[in-house]
């Protein structure tokens, strides 16, 4: 395990989590998606194979109407 920090894009508070090298394993291209819940918020961000942070996205979220 590794921690990561960053600020978020939305609230610009300090955020940190965590990511499991093994989850890497079945992934053969990179950058990988990952979706964090930050309070009322999502983000967006992608990790590449040393789980270094590439980029930095604001996801919009809808509900379906199911």
């Amino acid at each position: 395990m590794t921690d990561k920090i960053i600020q978020c894009p939305v609230c610009k508070k300090s955020l940190t989590f965590e990511v499991d090298v093994s989850e890497f394993e079945p992934y053969e291209r990179f950058p990988i998606p990952c979706i964090i819940k930050h309070n009322d918020h999502w983000i967006s961000l992608y990790l590449d194979s040393d789980t270094s942070i590439c980029d930095v996205e604001i996801p919009i979220v809808k509900q379906s109407k199911e």
